[in-house]
């Protein structure tokens, strides 16, 4: 299910998906003080999920190091790699998230 919204940073950034965002090459924008991301929904399903991760990326970068964070290249090259590895690792970030059966935090 697509997320209508992302939490991160203490914040609540409501997920809007639009065509043609803003009649601008881009797949997706976070706007930080309106707190909204917006997504290019007239690309394909893969691309959108990935520009998520993307957005993402650009929000914990601006939380967690400031608005000096990470460049858009950088964004760009951490997207690819964890999209990359959690792509090809079926399970990864279930496993991440739940553990096995009776796992338990110590």
């Amino acid at each position: 299910m697509k997320p209508s919204e992302i939490r991160a940073g203490g914040r609540v950034y409501q997920v809007q998906y639009t065509p043609l965002l803003l009649g601008t090459h881009l797949c997706g924008q976070t706007n930080f003080r309106q707190q909204t991301v917006s997504i290019d929904e007239s690309y394909p399903e893969a691309q959108q999920r990935e520009t998520v991760l993307h957005e993402i990326i650009h929000i914990v970068s601006n939380h967690y190091t400031g608005e000096y964070g990470l460049t858009e290249h950088q964004v760009g090259q951490m997207c690819e790699g964890l999209w990359q590895v959690l792509r090809d690792n079926a399970g990864l970030a279930e496993w991440i998230w739940f553990g096995e059966k009776n796992d338990e935090i110590p």
